[in-house]
């Protein structure tokens, strides 16, 4: 597998980018959580590797790397950035929701005291960068772009602009309404809008009978 490069065309197949923060991003890789069996769109490491590369995440050198995990860690792996997500998934529906996500919370405290490890802060000429180490030895350290990513978006002001695609015919994703009147409802119009509309349409029709 050595200079194998990780998939991103499955990417331009979903629609799962529209979240509008990597966060929400990854957390919208499971479609939809309101159906008995949701879709999970990280499959494989691949995938995993694949996602991270496309937001800028990890170097192609890095993602290659890491592509040489052995099968057991590479399943570890996955496992891992699943449980990360469903975590974060909690903390931040909890907020949509008025909820204190105590537990979730603890377990995303614990990511971020991880992570620091992998975190340093790099001179430039125009300033400091924070700059993440990507280390094959603890392949974990991929999820700290990510971790520091979502608690930035936690202590930001866009957070009171955090929705979820509604029920019975939203899919239940995380997005960020930046619509000038904040009256986004959808996390796409042309899927989970368009069945709400289809569906309205279908109901007067009936009462019209």
């Amino acid at each position: 597998m050595r200079g194998k490069t990780p998939d991103t065309t499955w990417l331009a197949d979903t629609d799962i980018l529209g979240g509008g923060h990597p966060a929400l991003d990854f957390v919208n890789t499971i479609h939809s959580r309101m159906e008995p069996v949701p879709r999970d769109y990280l499959e494989t490491t691949d995938h995993l590797l694949g996602w991270c590369l496309y937001q800028n995440f990890l170097s192609v050198a890095d993602a290659r790397r890491l592509m040489t995990l052995s099968p057991a860690r590479s399943t570890r792996l996955l496992r891992e950035a699943r449980t990360l997500r469903e975590t974060l998934y909690i903390v931040f529906r909890s907020h949509i929701d008025g909820r204190r996500p105590a537990t979730a919370l603890e377990k995303f405290n614990r990511a971020l005291e991880r992570s620091a490890r992998w975190r340093a802060l790099t001179a430039t000429k125009d300033g400091f960068v924070w700059h993440y180490l990507i280390d094959t030895g603890h392949p974990q350290s991929l999820f700290a772009p990510l971790v520091f990513d979502a608690a930035e978006l936690l202590r930001s002001p866009e957070l009171a602009r955090l929705k979820a695609c509604p029920p019975p015919d939203g899919c239940g994703w995380l997005f960020l309404d930046r619509s000038r009147n904040g009256s986004r409802t959808w996390c796409n119009m042309k899927t989970c809008g368009n069945v709400a509309k289809q569906r309205r349409h279908r109901a007067r029709r009936r009462d019209n009978g």
